[in-house]
């Protein structure tokens, strides 16, 4: 298992990619804005996003969810219940 910090937008949220090496399942946890950066950084190294996990529904990790909801049809958005409202 790897797991690889990425800091991004203009407020720097830390993101991590938690990746299965042998099978390149990942795992993106809390993303933040320039969603482009983190898209890419999953094609690019031929990840299989599975879920994106969020450890609290500040702004900076929920605004740009659309875009990796349609980016990755496939993953799994989870929060806790206490959030979801949000």
């Amino acid at each position: 298992m790897k797991i690889e910090k990425y800091v991004v937008g203009m407020i720097s949220t830390n993101c991590y990619l938690v990746i299965n090496e042998e099978t390149k399942d990942t795992v993106m946890v809390d993303p933040g804005a320039y969603p482009e950066k983190l898209k890419n950084v999953v094609k690019e190294q031929g990840l299989k996003l599975k879920a994106v996990l969020l450890t609290h529904a500040h702004f900076d990790h929920i605004y740009y969810l659309p875009e990796y909801r349609d980016a990755f049809r496939a993953a799994k958005i989870v929060i806790h219940e206490n959030d979801n409202d949000l």
